[in-house]
């Protein structure tokens, strides 16, 4: 199988995060926190080691870690955590994933506030910033909710200079790097992130089961999505009052925590840029290919900035799921239609069918197109 989906979740992971998951199932999978033993202590020490590096990886200081079992959980915590008595108007981009839309507008339901959505022209493509500016001088922002990058197209949004001009308005400001986590740099500090959502099975190349969310040190403003058991302060009829505590309730999941910490290992070495720098170039060669076939459209390759490995295109005499099925047949993974994120093919005129999207990791390589340029020939 040539496997062109990792925008979904990376596979496969890298070897050392496997030996890991095995080590750990085997050697110390137990609950964190709650037993005064040695194999206790050595999950303990394995979570907060992770706590640590995922800090360092994403330039955070005077942070905490707080962690969930997926991104989607990690953004109805703080989504849904939030006091909207003092939220008006919130701002999105137009490539936001459901985790946020469908969220916002549950949310919406129950508060009084107005939803916006950030100016993107599509012709050039690119965030308008100055569009922006003059948005937030309208109606000034108390919220903005961004992915950092299109899981349709790749397109990288702008975020250090859209949040600035947020911040001088006092909104509060949430990144999801579910798309862009472990594939380019992201500065928490740098950035005046208030929360930042990070998903730990795709770019981070850990197993599914780990994700979640970076907020201030003295942050425990959030009210808890859940809550039960933590291990400690158990006499306390609620959740304790700090985090990462308060928004942790029941046993972490070990496994894939411990495999996140593998994978930052990985994620960290000196040499790991020739990975990301092959990822590009598969996307790069997929492009030429694709640009040279009069049937096949693609969305998004005209962005004006930075973009991550993910790419959609149609082909005009079938649809994508048919499309799909016709790669499946030749053992080539993608994935088709919506992705979650409909205001995205909103933008590009793309709804309701969507489109075939190819996403690239560090694991493929460039010989794999051939099988997928000689599909297009024959068709």
């Amino acid at each position: 199988m040539i496997y062109f989906d990792n925008a979904a979740t990376t596979f496969p992971k890298p070897e050392q995060v496997y030996k890991t998951l095995d080590e750990c199932a085997r050697g110390y999978a137990v609950n964190v926190g709650r037993g005064q033993y040695e194999l206790s202590d050595t999950a303990t020490i394995i979570v907060e080691k992770t706590r640590e590096k995922l800090l360092k990886y994403f330039v955070a200081s005077s942070a905490k870690v707080v962690f969930t079992p997926s991104a989607t959980i990690a953004l109805n915590q703080v989504l849904r955590g939030l006091n909207f008595t003092k939220i008006k108007n919130v701002y999105i981009s137009p490539f936001e994933h459901n985790a946020v839309y469908r969220t916002l507008n549950y949310l919406k339901k129950e508060n009084n506030f107005n939803i916006h959505i950030l100016n993107v022209k599509r012709k050039p493509f690119m965030f308008d910033l100055e569009e922006i500016e003059q948005q937030f001088k309208d109606k000034a922002p108390d919220l903005i909710v961004i992915s950092h990058a299109s899981n349709v197209c790749g397109a990288v949004a702008p975020v250090e200079p859209i949040f600035k001009l947020g911040k001088l308005y006092g909104a509060i400001t949430v990144l999801d790097t579910a798309q862009t986590a472990g594939i380019i740099d992201v500065y928490y500090d740098k950035w005046t992130i208030d929360y930042l959502i990070f998903a730990g099975h795709k770019g981070l190349l850990s197993s599914f089961g780990v994700a979640g969310f970076i907020l201030k040190d003295t942050d425990c403003s959030l009210y808890p999505l859940l809550s039960g058991g933590t291990g400690y302060d158990s006499i306390n009829p609620f959740m304790p009052s700090e985090s990462p505590s308060k928004y942790e309730a029941g046993s972490l999941n070990i496994n894939a925590i411990s495999s996140l910490n593998a994978s930052l290992d990985f994620l960290m070495q000196e040499d790991y840029w020739k990975y990301k720098k092959k990822e590009l170039q598969v996307m790069e060669a997929f492009e030429k290919i694709v640009m040279d076939f009069d049937e096949i459209e693609v969305y998004g390759n005209d962005f004006v900035g930075e973009r991550v490995p993910v790419i959609s295109i149609n082909h005009e005499d079938y649809s994508p799921d048919e499309f799909g099925i016709i790669l499946n047949k030749q053992n080539i993974a993608v994935r088709t239609g919506m992705h979650c994120s409909p205001l995205a093919h909103k933008f590009f005129g793309t709804s309701p069918a969507g489109t075939v999207r190819f996403s690239f990791g560090i694991f493929n390589y460039i010989d794999e197109l051939k099988s997928f340029e000689q599909i297009l020939e024959e068709l």
